[in-house]
Parts: structure tokens; C-alpha cells; sequence
């Protein structure tokens, strides 16, 4: 089963042609960041990156599901978005209703 961090750093990689820079981008080490390319190869049996001279390029598999990961990270990020704006409601609320307190 693909976890949601690993089709973000999937889209990451993507996006920066880099684990370095998608690294970077996600708050991991490189090396955690091929461990989770490797195994979502392993899971999906097929090869998602290729090297070349200077970095890595695409497979037609990644480009694929590249595309399908951000229709469904799409809503997810929207959601994560909604929350927080709930939470910083909430704890606005929460302020002002202590502020009011005698």
C-alpha cells in the first residue's frame, strides 16, 4: 500500500529531477528520500527513475502516476488547509474567550 508521504516525496522527486532537491523540499535526508523512491519501486514493480549523466530522469510509469498522485493530493492539501484554518479559528476563539474571563 503507498503511503501518502511517499507519493508526495514521489511528486517531489518529480518536480526538482533531484532527490537532493526534493530532499530539501521535504525536510528528509537523501538517503530517506531513495529508501522511500526505492520502495515504492519495490511495491509498484517497476522503475520509476532512471539516472542519467547529471541527475535522474522520468520513466513513463513515473509520469503516469505522477499525474494520478496529484489529482489525489489535490483534495488531501485543500483538507489540510481547511483544518488549519479551523484550528486557528478555534484558537482565536479560544484566546478571545480567555481574554474575556474575569
Amino acid at each position: 500500500m503507498m503511503r501518502i508521504e511517499a507519493i508526495r516525496t514521489l511528486v517531489a522527486v518529480y518536480d526538482n529531477m533531484s532527490v537532493v532537491g526534493a530532499a530539501r523540499e521535504r525536510g528528509y535526508s537523501a538517503s530517506a528520500v531513495s529508501r522511500q523512491m526505492a520502495e515504492l519501486q519495490r511495491q509498484l514493480g517497476v522503475v520509476l527513475f532512471k539516472a542519467d549523466g547529471r541527475g535522474i530522469s522520468p520513466t513513463r510509469h513515473a509520469s503516469g502516476l505522477v499525474a494520478q498522485a496529484r489529482e489525489v493530493l489535490a483534495p488531501l492539501d485543500r483538507l489540510e488547509q481547511y483544518a488549519k484554518r479551523l484550528r486557528d479559528v478555534t484558537q482565536l476563539a479560544d484566546d478571545a474567550e480567555r481574554v474575556g474571563d474575569p
